[in-house]
Formats: C-alpha cells, sequence, structure tokens
C-alpha cells in the first residue's frame, strides 16, 4: 500500500508542475500526501444517513426538467439559485431538488422562507441530511428522487445565464433524441456582474486540442463523435461543468448515476465519462452559463480538488485497462500528446 501511494505521489507531484499556469498554489509533499490517504480511506467507509423530505411548493403536474442542487451553508448564494431558476423560460416545469448536508447557517431556514408563497417554480422538494456526509451522497440521493426524463445539476453558487437554457436543453434531449446537452459559453468570476472571464469551449479546444479549427457548433459536435480523442480530452480538461450539462434520466440510471462513494469535486466528471462510454450523444448548445469562484475553491480545498480529480482518474483508467486494453492505450497515447503540447506552452515560463 505504501508503494502504491508514493507511485501515485510521484505521479501527482509532476502533474502539478505541469499545471502552473492555472494557478500558484504550492502543496508540499507532506500535505499531498495526507490528502491521497485520505480519499482512499473515504473511498472504504461506510455508514447510513437519515434525512428529512419535505415538498415545500407544488404548483404544477407538468413537470418537464429535474434541477438537483446539493448545498452545505449556502445562505450566501441561496437567493441567485432561486433567481436563476425563477428567470427560466419553462420555470413552471421545473421540479427542483435541493438537499442540505446539515447546514449549520441559517441556509435552510431561507430556502423555507423564499419558498414561501413561490408561484414561479413547479415544485421545489427539500431534503436535509441531519448529518453531514462531505461526499457526492446528496446528489446521489437527490437525483434518485427526481421524476423527469431531462435531469440537470445546479450547483448553489452558479447561475443560468441565458433565460431559455433549460428549454434547449430539454428540446435537445427530449425532442432531437440526444443524451447530453452543454452550454459553450461560461462567464468566471467571484461576481455575476463583474466576471473575471468569458469562455467557450470552443476556445479551449482550439487551444489545447490536437486537431485545429474547432469554430462552429457542428465541428464540435463532430469531435464528441470521436469517442475515444473526446474521452481522452476529458482527463486533461473536463469541458463538461456541472452548470453547463443537463443529461437524460435514463442514461443517468443506465450508468448508475452519481457514485455516492466519490468524493463531491470530481463526481461530474466519473458521470460524464461513464456516459461517454457507453455511447451517449452530445450536443452543444450557445446558450450561457455563470462559474463562481469562491476563496474556498481557491484556497483551503484546492489540493483536496485536484487529489481528488487525480484518485478517481486513476480509478477509471484501471478499469479501462481491464475492460478495453485498446481503448486505454489510446487514451494514454493522446494524453502524452496533450501533455507534450502543454509543455512546450509553459516551457518559457516555467523551465
Amino acid at each position: 500500500m505504501v508503494k502504491f501511494f508514493k507511485e501515485k505521489l510521484n505521479r501527482l507531484i509532476e502533474f502539478y508542475e505541469y499545471r502552473k499556469n492555472i494557478h500558484d498554489s504550492i502543496f508540499d509533499k507532506d500535505k499531498v500526501y495526507k490528502e491521497i490517504r485520505k480519499h482512499y480511506e473515504f473511498f472504504n467507509k461506510s455508514e447510513d444517513i437519515d434525512y428529512e423530505e419535505t415538498i415545500l411548493v407544488e404548483n404544477t403536474s407538468d413537470l418537464r426538467v429535474s434541477v438537483v442542487t446539493a448545498v452545505y451553508n449556502g445562505e450566501k448564494y441561496i437567493n441567485d439559485a432561486f433567481k436563476s431558476l425563477e428567470s427560466q423560460t419553462i420555470s413552471k416545469n421545473i421540479e427542483w431538488i435541493i438537499v442540505d448536508d446539515n447546514s449549520t447557517d441559517n441556509t435552510v431556514e431561507l430556502i423555507k422562507r423564499l419558498s414561501k408563497n413561490n408561484t414561479k417554480l413547479g415544485r421545489i422538494k427539500l431534503i436535509k441530511l441531519n448529518k453531514k456526509n462531505s461526499s457526492s451522497f446528496p446528489l446521489y440521493l437527490g437525483f434518485n428522487k427526481t421524476v423527469c426524463d431531462v435531469l440537470a445539476w445546479h450547483d448553489v453558487d452558479d447561475y443560468y445565464v441565458s433565460p431559455n437554457k433549460l428549454e434547449l436543453d430539454y428540446r435537445v434531449i427530449k425532442n432531437e433524441k440526444y443524451d447530453i446537452s452543454c452550454s459553450i459559453y461560461m462567464k468566471r468570476g467571484y461576481d455575476l456582474n463583474k466576471f473575471v472571464t468569458f469562455r467557450s469551449i470552443l476556445d479551449i479546444l482550439n487551444q489545447w486540442i490536437l486537431v485545429r479549427n474547432y469554430s462552429s457548433l457542428e465541428l464540435l459536435d463532430k469531435f464528441s463523435l470521436n469517442i475515444n480523442l473526446f474521452l481522452s480530452f476529458l482527463f486533461f480538461f473536463n469541458i463538461f461543468s456541472t452548470i453547463s450539462t443537463s443529461f437524460s434520466r435514463a442514461k443517468y440510471f443506465e450508468v448508475g448515476g452519481i457514485d455516492s462513494k466519490t468524493s463531491y469535486v470530481p463526481a461530474d466528471f466519473d458521470l460524464f465519462f461513464k456516459m461517454l462510454l457507453i455511447g451517449s450523444k452530445v450536443k452543444f448548445n450557445e446558450s450561457i452559463v455563470f462559474y463562481r469562484f469562491t476563496n474556498t475553491q481557491m484556497t483551503r480545498n484546492l489540493a483536496s480538488m485536484e487529489i481528488g480529480f487525480l484518485f478517481l482518474s486513476i480509478r477509471i483508467l484501471e478499469a479501462i485497462h481491464k475492460k478495453k486494453q485498446k481503448l486505454f492505450y489510446e487514451i494514454l497515447n493522446n494524453l502524452f500528446l496533450f501533455f507534450l503540447e502543454l509543455k512546450k506552452k509553459l516551457y518559457f515560463k516555467y523551465k
């Protein structure tokens, strides 16, 4: 076991060297080793969790999209989350399931107050865990309680900028028979009205991918059909952020849904990777979403975020190696080429 951790540790330190352009945080080896052990122990624990379930709003039976939000001490963002969903063109057809991970602030009270006499959303269901879980279990539970054929994942601090975001996703999945619908535009920053960056998935692909000139949605859709290259790129850069992506309920449950034993941070990567492995069809649209930076994300939890992603990546690659060796070696080859390209871009800055 010690040998296992040391091997992963060496890979991780090397991985951080490549990611210096993304953040400036530096973690010593002792801290990294501690985080790896924490993730390993987490995957092997088991416990029962009690919860209370309450329907706060019931305005219609014509529900089309189920949106799940897991929250812990999110009172600062709850009001914006309500506005995000209430501003949608199909707001009255939205089932919103909020799973509170035993918050210690006023999150639950605020949710109840904002839900009182709410006529804009179709249904609001609150699930309150009686013990903090610190994993993806709240999401797992929330999605298991959904009723609609189209599912969406809305973190409490993010925002749907385009009012027709969910309407587009519903049409793509329900009418056009795609399995995943993803926004290509994202505002990112600490404040919705003062965003730091505005980026497109097309820009990301043109910057890092081996084949250039992904200049249109049609070409992006074709890229998603090149499943081996697409899966490889997800290891390098996960373009499916939670706020950007809606998906088919049928495909979600076909792959077993959210892994309740996965730490929260890489749960989206795990879910969408599994969906792509079984041939899920992806369509991108020109809607805009907002991804919020928080001080917690950018500092205290950054080591845990990176290690959680790495640990899950290793698990997935090991599983692919057992079942699909050809795909495994193609992914490794593509990752090697991606990293060579990244290293060239960073050479003069970090030589």
